[in-house]
């Protein structure tokens, strides 16, 4: 006739009474060996590449660059999933790592690909790629009132400002402001005229835009 684990345990206290106190040992040990962290630490499974292409309409950075780069890339036994994001003059691609991968290696990996293709346009930009680091916000500050966009944009820079003069305080993000922007409109006949081409004003923008150094200017 078989014992059952109650009946073994009464007839048996010495072994039970061992058996216990290991688990026990065993559980304060791993607990107090146990990582513990407020936020814990997240390794990046993504990468974010960027396809600028100066006066490109989307059409055309899809055509020259994002079709071309896709189709290196989504052969590679490290990428899971592609995504494009166009826009004019340019656009960015979410690159998405499979689990259990070396990001780092991955990385170098893209990057070596992406260096091979040959047939990109020459007026598109050098394409760079960086890993997208995962971010848990600590604190969120919301700045509102019945003010116009850029009241509220300033005095949202006016609290970022404040909040990074106390001591040891980190990095500081402002989300959901849309950046300045110079729209130029141009006449085509204009252009058809002069025999200028849309890359070109954007050319002559962005050189106009430029920050160009200004040197030193000492008084006497």
């Amino acid at each position: 006739m078989s014992l059952g684990p109650a009946r073994f345990g009464v007839r048996n206290p010495v072994p039970v009474n061992l058996l216990m106190a290991a688990f026990l040992i065993a559980g304060v040990v791993a607990g107090l060996s146990l990582r513990r962290e407020f936020f814990p630490e997240q390794d990046s499974d993504a990468a974010a590449l960027l396809m600028p292409y100066p006066g490109a309409t989307p059409e055309e950075v899809e055509e020259s660059l994002a079709i071309k780069i896709e189709n290196a890339l989504i052969d590679l036994d490290e990428v899971d999933e592609l995504t494009a994001s166009l826009s004019e003059g340019g656009g960015a691609m979410t690159i998405s790592f499979r689990e259990g991968i070396d990001n780092d290696k991955a990385l170098d990996e893209v990057n070596r690909v992406v260096d091979a293709l040959e047939d990109l346009p020459d007026e598109a930009e050098e394409i760079t790629t960086q890993l997208i680091e995962p971010r848990l916000p600590v604190i969120l500050v919301a700045v509102y009132g019945d003010l116009d966009e850029l009241s509220l944009k300033q005095a949202a820079r006016n609290v970022r400002d404040e909040l990074l003069t106390l001591p040891d305080m980190g990095e500081i993000l402002i989300d959901g402001v849309r950046q300045y922007e110079l729209t130029v409109d141009v006449r085509q006949e204009a252009l058809l005229q002069q025999g200028i081409s849309l890359p070109a004003v954007a050319d002559a923008v962005r050189a106009w835009m430029n920050e160009v150094p200004g040197g030193t200017v000492k008084g006497t």
